[in-house]
């Protein structure tokens, strides 16, 4: 089969298929309410003069003329099932077979006295097809179907159009504006945070994730002791790692925050290396020096950072310094202490 086959296809047959059944069935289940509401109406209805017409043979205990009675009643009726009891719910008279859909009971009387009871069942009517809404669908699927013959040119050539060919040259403008995302591109950064222990974290988790969209970042994972954000640049990436310090160190409760920094990569191995960094900072934020370099902010200050378990001479650590007490107003802030 054809591309142009298959697209007409999916255009004209199948949502036609698709509408015409939805519709058969909607229309079809309105029907069977319409029949339940009316059966229950009848049901409602009849059980009264049923009632008053056994009461005296009831009070006789004429088993008899209730069993003729109520066979006769349910032959000449729509009515499934009739069963007469007496005060004590001692069967007097049964007719009908199989019991139907619907339930109805009345309490019989004699001179304003209870003397038993009266069920009867009714079926809803399973023989009489809905031929109008059924038809009602034939014309809504005809008249679909005239609409699609009229706009045919249309849609075959939709259905002919090829995709244009992929731009070999870009306008000067736009040419500016991809350059323009190559470069943030370049600049983006991914942090890291593991924040231990766990179980005393987890009531701050709110406000670790607030400090990381005051500065713009964006939330990848909070999961299980630590947190992972992608940023625009490296020095929203440094000032979200400061206050989630800053918010640990007021928080109290003995908690520990290790942060690292790395360009933005979707590799897992990068990932990795930056979770196993920030598990070895021990309250200290760790970057190489290529990803810091030019990104630390007036008074913050740069060190070598040395570790015997990481064998690595490019990573260094970043110091708040004399931004410390603002990064700490804005934890108390967010703690509202």
């Amino acid at each position: 089969m054809t591309a142009l086959h298959t697209r007409l296809w999916l255009l004209v047959v199948v949502p036609s298929v698709v509408f015409f059944l939805a519709s058969c069935l909607l229309l079809h289940d309105q029907y069977r309410m319409q029949l339940a509401a009316q059966a229950k109406d009848y049901g409602e209805a009849v059980t009264l003069p049923i009632a008053d017409l056994l009461a005296h043979y009831v009070q006789r205990r004429d088993q008899v003329s209730l069993t003729v009675l109520a066979t006769g009643l349910q032959e000449r009726t729509p009515i499934a099932t009739i069963e007469v009891y007496d005060i004590h719910q001692q069967l007097l008279a049964q007719a009908g077979g199989r019991k139907g859909e619907h339930f109805f009971s009345r309490q019989i009387t004699y001179q304003d006295s209870t003397i038993g009871h009266l069920h009867i069942s009714l079926d809803t009517p399973a023989d009489e097809l809905p031929y109008l809404p059924l038809l009602l669908a034939l014309l809504v699927l005809g008249g679909l179907g005239g609409v699609l013959w009229v706009y045919r040119p249309q849609l075959v050539a939709w259905a002919l159009a090829e995709p244009p060919p992929p731009a070999m040259l870009q306008e000067e403008g736009e040419g500016g504006s991809e350059a323009d995302a190559e470069a943030d591109d370049a600049d983006a950064c991914l942090l890291v945070c593991r924040i231990r222990p766990f179980q005393q974290a987890e009531s701050y988790q709110a406000a670790f994730l607030e400090a990381i969209e005051l500065n713009r970042g964006v939330v990848e994972t909070a999961d299980y002791e630590e947190l992972t954000a992608s940023f625009n640049t490296a020095k929203d990436a440094v000032a979200s790692a400061m206050l989630l310090q800053a918010l640990v160190a007021e928080a109290g409760q003995n908690l520990r925050c290790g942060a690292a920094l790395g360009p933005m990569d979707q590799s897992a191995d990068t990932r990795r290396r930056l979770t196993y960094l920030a598990s070895q900072a021990d309250h200290s934020i760790v970057a190489d020096s290529a990803t810091a370099r030019g990104q630390t902010e007036e008074g913050q200050t740069l060190e070598a950072f040395r570790h015997p378990l990481i064998d690595r001479e490019d990573l260094v650590k970043i110091n708040a310094g004399d931004s410390s007490p603002r990064f700490k107003a804005q934890a108390r802030e967010l703690l509202h202490l």
